[in-house]
């Protein structure tokens, strides 16, 4: 870099400003050079092309520099040599340009030009002729291109500093630069030069060279043999690593030698031989095994760079070459130190002494060599060497691993080893570990020392010690984030090595729960609150996600805020939405990382909200803090009231507005202010207060003469009348709404014209049917306000349009409508003048007839009557005139009978229509009857309801048909021998009751004596459908001495008996002969109701039947079989197959 560019002030040639290292810098001081040469007070000159057209300013930068011109057009997005440069420019700058080919002849009037700088353009191509014409040119720089072949070099024969860096040249060929006789400086570094051949660069006078930053791998031996006046050659960050002997031969002159960062292994040991005058020898950041200061043979080397290698001694040997050196380099090599006294004690030589560390011997592995004191000699003592490293690592917040190399045993193999930890930089006691993942030699099966857990064995030879895998143990139960030392120690039969300790910070884990956050300050759309940090932190605390809770929402529809806010602890934030709304939170921390105060801004006034917090560290987040509840101050409406009607009469105006949501006043109850703007057609310079209306109170203001400020409606209802107005006149008001935070703004002028107008359209009335002639018709008043009060309705019917009520109620009775017919009604309120007549409200009335008659029941029935009665039919259009009974239907079901039923409705009743019962007589008893009532007025008859069926009682049956006898032969089979025998039998058959009146539950078959005296009971029960019972033939039956009794619920009837044959013609008929023979045999009543099972006998004096004595005196003739078995009956369930005497089967029953 040239001087005079540092010294601040520069010449044309401090264009350049260039590092041959870092580029970037040169351009700062580009940029300072152009300030600089201002300052100095440059004087532009006024030209053509580049430097100035017609009077207006240019591209280029053109100004007089003491003996040079200077045209400086760096930076102009230029793509092309601007046209028109002055041939007197000396130094031209086209840096960082688009200037990406450079055509032939582009520069040939520039005889003048000297300097030249064409850097940062992406300039690929330069054509021949390029520099054509420029025989003073001497600095070129083509630094920063993509350039990769150099065809122009045969047109710059006077040039002395050629500057190619940072291009993309891949090759140097033999003699290329061999005609340019009086360059001393190239550059080609940060190219991709792989290889240079023999004569590469045979130039006489070239002094300095630089191919750092390429790919060498290959340098032939006289590459630099026609270079003899080279004094300094950069070939660093390359990757050479093998350097033939004789390739230096050729440079007497050599004062400055970098072989940084390549691959060097070794170096020739006659490489510097022909060198008197090398001072600095740059080795670092190579592969260097070994180094004898012989190499340097007779130069005076000054500075030496070893550093980085992996040398392990240098021998002093009391030559005074290392005396002469005044910079020597030693750090990062793994020095063996045994013997390197001199250069610990050289400390004015060895600059970088305080980082020399010592690998080898033992004892002083891993220290630093300006901390040993004495002679380094090799170790002599019994006791094992400390493990040379430990390294402890955490990857868990609450467990770490520890892991250390096998130290030399030195005398004796190392028996095992013990771990401890403790708390960093406390005085507690060391804790021995409980390890887990022990690891053990190969091959070793036994187990850990049974006295201590983390005692591990290792039998390996002394001499492998440094080739085992190193040992490894995890260290669990520590707490997340906390310091810890660790140390261990190898112990053997001989000794105990020396500690060597660690630290270690275990991982982080997700913070605890913080306390609530401290609110500092609460303003109307922001709060400020002070965030604790969570004790323990588990980690170092990266950022804080504050909670914003909105508890209370006042407008529906609008989702409340949740919102997350992240906080990071170098002052910038992340906002996290989590409800996806359109509240947006800006969040302010102040510019201390480390405190923890924050601004929560665009906040709802009167809003409450809850915050809450928790850290984050590297590990996550942790649980929230409990919420801290906050609620903003409230805030001025931020809207005005919004009218929506306005109505005038002859001498005011009402304007009504719709009231301001909660939302709108941050919850606070508004007060509202009615201005005047416009008064009689004049607008008024400022707006007076008419009214200030809330909840409660009205208060008005009197501006003007003739005008009041009066509210005439209720003030909840928003509304504001303003009074005594101009017929005809113009007026206008704005409105506003107050809260105790402060007045919102106003709303937009609502204009009024005072004139006579008729009040709204009332709403259409309801219509509540009364009757079926008489209506209730309601109405409301209009549903938009007016400025003048209604003060009546009249109420019309739309059918007939006749008034039908004139007054200030909203309800009216209308009677005397005709049952069945269609009517309407509407309603015209009044104030001054009518309104228009509201829609019409329509019904059909009910066609007046009574309502359905209910509780139709029987109080009493009878076998042959019905009293019926039931509830008083509802009849508000006319009285009930009378009740007509209906009879639907008649049903009878009794057993063996067949079914009777009546399906035509018949009327059986009309009573009148104050009596609501009647009786029904000449019925069928057992009978169910279906009945209906239907009350009648002069409009007709009432709706039916179901029919109500009510049942008559039973009655006793009538007679059953008279018994008759008949012999029939049946047959038997033998049991004994299984012969049929025929057998005569006698059966007795009756029919029955031609009217039961009830369910007859049983037959009784009685055999009367010839004298009428008493009788015998042949059977009681129900034959079933036959009517019939089989007896023995003997003794014969004679029908005149039968009688059959049919039983029901409600009595018994007995049959009729057959008259003798001798009987006279004066013989009484054979009714009363059954009632005398059954008198006799029941001592004068009929057997009614008596149940007689098996063989009776009735006696005249007992009045009751009795079983037969056993003595009986009967002759055979007059004796009757018993039921028990003699009898039988087809239909009475009794077993068809039985054994009689003689022990014969029945095996067929008689024909019946």
């Amino acid at each position: 870099m040239p001087d005079d560019c540092v010294r601040g002030r520069c010449s044309g040639a401090a264009l350049h400003c260039h590092s041959r290292r870092h580029h970037v810098v040169r351009r700062l001081f580009a940029v300072v050079f152009v300030l600089t040469v201002l300052a100095a007070g440059s004087v532009p000159v006024r030209g053509q092309g580049a430097c100035t057209v017609q009077g207006k300013s240019a591209l280029c930068t053109c100004y007089e520099d003491g003996q040079d011109f200077v045209v400086d057009c760096r930076s102009h997005g230029l793509a092309a040599v601007p046209a028109h440069i002055p041939i007197n420019t000396t130094i031209l700058s086209l840096s960082n340009n688009k200037i990406t080919s450079l055509p032939g002849r582009a520069m040939q009037n520039l005889t003048n030009l000297h300097t030249l700088y064409l850097d940062d353009n992406g300039l690929e191509t330069v054509d021949a002729g390029a520099f054509a014409g420029l025989h003073n040119l001497a600095i070129l720089s083509i630094v920063d291109n993509a350039l990769s072949k150099l065809p122009f070099l045969a047109e710059l024969l006077p040039l002395r500093t050629l500057d190619l860096e940072h291009n993309r040249l891949t090759f140097v060929d033999m003699g290329q630069f061999t005609d340019m006789f009086t360059l001393a400086t190239l550059n080609l570094g940060h190219n991709r030069i792989t290889g240079l051949d023999d004569m590469a660069f045979d130039h006489a006078n070239l002094r300095a060279l630089d191919l750092s930053h390429n790919d060498l791998s290959f340098i032939a031996p006289l590459a630099f043999s026609d270079a003899p006046h080279l004094s300094e050659l950069d070939l660093s960050s390359n990757r050479i690593s093998v350097l033939a002997p004789s390739v230096l031969d050729a440079l007497h002159n050599l004062t400055h030698l970098d072989l940084s960062a390549n691959d060097l292994t070794e170096l020739p040991p006659t490489l510097f031989d022909t060198q008197t005058r090398l001072a600095s020898l740059r080795l670092a950041d190579n592969r260097l095994a070994s180094f004898s200061i012989d190499v340097i043979g007779n130069n005076p080397l000054s500075i030496l760079r070893l550093n980085n290698n992996t040398l392990e001694t240098l021998a002093y040997n009391n030559d005074t070459r290392w005396a002469n050196l005044t910079q020597l380099y030693l750090r990062d090599n793994p020095w063996y130190c045994c013997g390197m006294e001199w250069f610990r004690d050289a400390v004015s030589i060895v600059q970088d002494l305080p980082f020399v560390a010592c690998a080898a011997p033992q004892r002083v592995a891993g220290h630093l060599i300006a901390d040993t004191t004495g002679p380094i000699t090799i170790c002599t003592r019994v006791d094992p060497d400390a493990p040379s490293t430990l390294n402890v690592t955490s990857a868990a917040p609450t467990s770490a691993t520890a892991a250390w190399p096998r130290p030399h045993g030195n005398f004796a193999p190392i028996d095992y080893y013990t771990l401890d930890v403790r708390l960093h930089n406390t005085t507690d006691a060391w804790l021995p570990v409980t390890c887990t993942n022990t690891s053990f030699p190969p091959g070793d099966t036994r187990a850990p020392l049974p006295h201590n857990q983390c005692r591990y064995l290792d039998h390996e030879p002394a001499s492998m010690d440094e080739l085992a895998t190193p040992l490894h143990a995890t260290i669990t139960g520590l707490l997340p984030f906390t310091a810890y030392d660790v140390r261990v120690r190898a112990v053997h039969g001989r000794g105990v090595s020396g500690f060597t300790t660690a630290g270690v910070v275990t991982a982080e884990d997700v913070p605890s729960r913080p306390a609530a956050p401290l609110v500092l300050e609460v303003r109307q759309r922001a709060v400020r609150v002070n965030i604790s940090a969570p004790t323990p932190a588990n980690g170092r605390i990266v950022a804080y996600d504050v909670r914003i809770v909105e508890t209370r929402m006042e407008t529906p529809g609008r989702r409340p805020l949740n919102r997350v806010i992240t906080l990071t602890t170098n002052g910038t934030n992340t906002n996290t939405n989590t409800n996806n709304n359109n509240n947006n939170i800006n969040t302010t921390s102040n510019t201390n990382a480390n405190a923890r105060e924050y601004t929560i801004s665009d906040l709802r006034p009167a809003t409450p909200y809850n915050v809450s917090v928790r850290g984050v560290t590297s590990a996550g987040a942790g649980p929230f803090s409990a919420p801290a509840l906050v609620t903003t101050l409230p805030a001025a409406p931020a809207t005005a009231p919004s009218v929506v009607h306005v109505r005038v009469n002859a001498t005011a105006c009402l304007f009504e507005w719709l009231p301001l949501a909660r939302n709108d006043t941050y919850g606070q109850a508004p007060v509202y202010t009615v201005y005047a703007v416009v008064v009689e057609g004049v607008q008024l310079a400022t707006p007076q207060v008419l009214a200030t209306i809330n909840t409660t109170t009205t208060n008005t203001n009197t501006f003007k003469p003739n005008t009041t400020a009066t509210n005439t409606t209720n003030t909840a209802d928003n509304v504001y009348v303003w009074t005594m107005l101009e017929t005809n006149s113009t007026y206008a008001v704005v409105l506003s709404a107050n809260t105790t935070a402060g007045e919102g703004p106003l709303s937009l002028p609502y204009t009024c014209v005072p004139n006579p107008t008729p009040p709204p359209r009332p709403l259409p009335p309801t219509i509540d049917v009364l009757c079926a002639d008489r209506v209730r018709v309601s109405w409301q008043p209009p549903a938009e306000r007016s400025v003048d009060v209604v003060d009546r309705y009249e109420l019309y019917r739309g059918d007939t349009g006749a008034r039908v009520y004139a007054g200030a109620e909203t309800s009216a009775v209308v009677a005397d409508l005709v049952p069945g017919a269609a009517v309407s009604f509407f309603v015209i309120a009044h104030a001054a003048l009518p309104s228009e007549p509201s829609v019409p409200a329509n019904v059909t009335m009910p066609s007046g007839v009574p309502d359905a008659v209910d509780g139709v029941m029987a109080l009493n029935a009878t076998a042959y009557t019905l009293n019926v009665t039931w509830t008083p039919a509802s009849s508000c259009a006319a009285p009930v005139q009378s009740y007509l009974v209906f009879r639907t239907s008649v049903l009878q079901h009794i057993p063996y009978y067949p079914t009777i039923q009546d399906n035509t409705t018949l009327l059986v009743g009309i009573v009148p229509g104050n009596v609501t019962g009647l009786v029904l007589s000449g019925l069928r008893p057992a009978t169910t009857y279906s009945l209906v009532v239907r009350a009648f007025n002069k409009y007709g008859g009432s709706d039916t309801r179901l029919p109500v069926n009510l049942t008559t009682a039973d009655a006793p049956p009538s007679f059953p048909g008279t018994p008759s006898v008949e012999v029939c032969t049946n047959h038997y089979r033998d049991a004994a021998n299984g012969t049929w025998v025929a057998r005569e039998e006698q059966v007795v058959r009756w029919t029955q009751p031609v009217t039961p009146n009830g369910n007859i539950t049983r037959y009784e078959l009685w055999h009367i004596n010839k004298d009428n005296d008493g009788g015998t009971l042949l059977y009681a029960g129900h034959p079933g459908h036959t009517l019939q019972v089989t007896v023995p033939a003997r003794p014969q039956l004679d029908p005149s001495t039968l009688v059959v009794i049919a039983f029901n619920a409600m009595g018994a009837s007995p049959s009729l008996m057959y008259p003798a044959a001798a009987t006279s013609e004066t013989s009484s008929p054979p009714y009363h002969r059954t009632t005398a023979a059954l008198s006799g045999v029941l001592g004068g009543a009929v057997a009614v109701g008596v149940v007689v099972y098996g063989h009776w006998k009735v006696t005249k004096t007992s009045g009751r039947m009795s079983p037969a004595p056993s003595n009986s005196e009967e002759t055979e003739a007059d004796a009757a079989p018993s039921l028990n078995d003699r009898t039988t009956s087809a239909d009475s369930g009794v077993d068809s197959q039985r054994t009689l005497a003689g022990g014969r089967t029945t095996i067929q029953e008689c024909p019946r």
